[in-house]
């Protein structure tokens, strides 16, 4: 703790002298020396005020940052995120190097600012920009400092606190300055054992918070689909929750009911009409046909009909186009498809509510965060008998009823009537429901095999299976199956295959295939050996936990069967066959189970992953897995020539 108070006092005693000293590496907490570079001041400073007869949000951003090792290249280039409800100002950002004699910097200012959308490769539109710029002569012993303002355009989109990083923070502040008739709130996440100081007090006419966090060490997770920071770092969400401006008082945020009022008044303007064509449309394609199969054929004809394109800005990634637009155009984002649905379900005489929900890389519920950051996405709920069912016209591929993937477990905001929201949680699909079966018979040719194999995907092994084959020309369908059913080594090719199904929905996609694997089979003397587990999948997912690591993400619960029957060639029988096993763990397990007959020797490999994320809770037990999956792997069945006086 020292050696922190020191770095903290070098930390204010140079950056407050007009003539800036160079910090000493002897003043650094030890425990920080080992990274390549430390972040020695992040302050975050909100100023929620009135003015006139408008509520005024600001918010000033410092951060200083010293390089501690030759590896500078990571710190040369910074961004600074925003979106169309906000805008940067006063942007100053310099490096400060060391004189080559002396004890102080020269002081080098970042000539360029460039701005650019961030693309987060999401299917969802994401309407963050950035502003990139490179700090000059960045390397060991500089120290870069950016400082800019973020006046907030509409203070219902508040930007995230976070006080941790992906190199150690020596000092992490936010401290917010409100009018006293201005109420805010603030929702804290991920504090469990983290050392957050907190204090509140008042000045005049204005309510001032502090936290402040000292000695953070860098993130422990490295950022993966479906698990980000705001899973596992701690921060802040501040919001407005109402404004007293002359005597009236305006609600912004509080609850589930402001935030779906919110959302209601975004959607208040949207133009709902049909035309003669859609109304045609929806009676063509339902006609004849029971409730079910009506919601079915709407949600097949808009995955299938309407192109996802994400083309809006600002207010219009909350506001979808009408249904009218996005049926003539014959493309919209999430929204626009959406509002499609529900406008055709409605003409089809179908309960169909608009809805709201966040994909599994936000965590949050919409009790712990009632605000805009809780959700991302638009679908369409519907009952029919007991069931509520989630339609979304961007996830094709999959069969009627199925609850996509990346909503799984999570909330939907279900928006009945103008007075009335329910929660529905989605379900998870059991892991029977996407299953992966592939049996193969094989057969000898010198050390080389060829095979026969039946493959079926159900589920979202299915859709997987549609996304992988999707516009790949009918011609090169043996390289991809190839590539997709890969065995053995990397002379593994498919030479025939016959398709079933594979883009048509409430089917299970088959292919059947005809397959060669050169230089396989050990063959030795009298002896040829045969590894009967020809799809290792999983043997490289060992999780290093000494070090900063991910946790395994699944997409879904599924199950994998891999038969292979091998032939026992004529004048061989079976010398040594590998014992069964089954690993079996709360959310996973592997089983391998080895049946000989008179002509042939059969492996069955099952899988089963039952699980969203394995966490550090599970890491041991996933680890073991892995270990005992490796065992099984390297066991091979062992054929001997019969007159052979050394078979095992």
């Amino acid at each position: 703790m020292r050696s922190l108070f020191l770095l903290l006092l070098t930390i204010v005693t140079a950056f407050s002298a007009s003539a800036q000293r160079v910090i000493r590496t002897e003043s650094i907490n030890e425990e920080f020396l080992k990274y390549n570079a430390v972040i020695i001041e992040n302050e975050v400073n909100y100023v929620f005020d009135i003015i006139g007869d408008s509520l005024s949000v600001v918010q000033h951003d410092q951060k200083k940052v010293l390089i501690l090792s030759d590896n500078a290249m990571a710190f040369t280039n910074d961004y600074i995120f925003y979106n169309s409800f906000s805008r940067i100002e006063n942007i100053e950002a310099y490096s400060l190097v060391p004189r080559p004699r002396g004890n102080r910097y020269n002081r080098l200012k970042v000539a360029h600012f460039k701005e650019a959308h961030d693309r987060d490769h999401s299917i969802f539109y994401n309407d963050t920009k950035t502003i990139r710029f490179a700090y000059p002569s960045v390397g060991k012993g500089v120290v870069t400092s950016l400082d800019f303002t973020t006046v907030y355009q509409n203070p219902r989109f508040l930007r995230q606190v976070y006080f941790q990083s992906f190199i150690p923070v020596a000092s992490s502040k936010l401290v917010v300055k409100a009018h006293k008739d201005i109420k805010i709130g603030y929702k804290l996440f991920n504090m469990d054992g983290f050392d957050l100081t907190f204090k509140q007090y008042a000045r005049g006419k204005y309510n001032y918070y502090e936290w402040e966090a000292k000695d953070v060490l860098p993130y422990r997770y490295v950022n993966s689909r479906f698990f980000g920071v705001r899973h596992h770092s701690p921060h802040i969400s501040l919001y407005v929750d109402q404004v007293n401006i002359n005597g009236n008082v305006q609600q912004y945020y509080s609850t589930v009911d402001d935030l779906y009022r919110f959302y209601l008044e975004l959607m208040s303007d949207m133009e709902s009409d049909a035309s003669d064509e859609m109304v045609l449309l929806v009676d063509e394609i339902t006609k004849g046909l029971s409730d079910r199969d009506k919601a079915k054929a709407i949600l097949y004809w808009v995955q299938d009909n309407i192109r996802y394109v994400a083309y809006v800005d600002g207010y219009k990634g909350f506001v979808p186009a009408s249904p009218l637009e996005v049926f003539s155009k014959r493309f919209g984002d999430c929204k626009g498809m959406s509002v499609l649905i529900h406008k055709m379900m409605e003409l089809a005489g179908l309960p169909a509510w608009l809805s709201w929900v966040g994909t599994r890389n936000i965590p949050y519920t919409y009790q712990e965060c009632p605000l805009p950051a809780v959700d991302n996405h638009m679908v369409v709920a519907t009952t029919l008998g007991d069931t509520t069912f989630i339609l979304d016209g961007t996830f094709r591929y999959i069969d009627f009823g199925m609850y996509p993937y990346n909503i799984q477990g999570k909330e939907v905001l279900i928006g009945i009537d103008e007075q009335e929201c329910r929660i529905f949680e989605v379900p998870v699909s059991p892991a029977s429901e996407s299953m992966m079966y592939d049996s193969v018979a094989i057969s000898l040719v010198g050390n080389s095999i060829k095979g026969k194999g039946k493959r079926e995907h159900t589920g979202f092994n299915k859709m997987e299976l549609a996304y992988a084959m999707a516009g790949v020309r009918e011609a090169d369908y043996n390289k991809r199956f190839s590539t997709l059913f890969g065995k053995g080594n990397n002379k593994f090719r498919v030479e025939n295959y016959e398709v079933e199904n594979v883009f048509e929905p409430d089917k299970s996609a088959i292919v059947h295939y005809e397959f060669q694997l050169d230089d396989y089979a050990i063959v030795m003397d009298d002896e040829i050996y045969v590894n009967l587990n020809l799809s290792r999948t999983y043997q490289n997912m060992k999780l290093d936990t000494a070090r900063q690591f991910s946790p395994i993400i699944n997409d879904f619960y599924f199950t994998e069967k891999h038969i292979t029957k091998l032939e026992i060639p004529h004048g061989y029988e079976v010398s040594f066959m590998p014992p069964d096993d089954t690993i079996l763990y709360d959310d996973f397990s592997i089983s391998f189970t080895y049946i000989q007959a008179d002509d042939y020797v059969l492996c069955e490999k099952v899988i089963v992953f039952e699980f969203l994320g394995v966490f550090e809770d599970k890491m041991p037990d996933w680890n073991a897995m892995i270990d005992r999956l490796g065992v099984n792997y390297r066991l091979s069945v062992v054929l001997s020539k019969k007159d052979n006086p050394h078979k095992k």
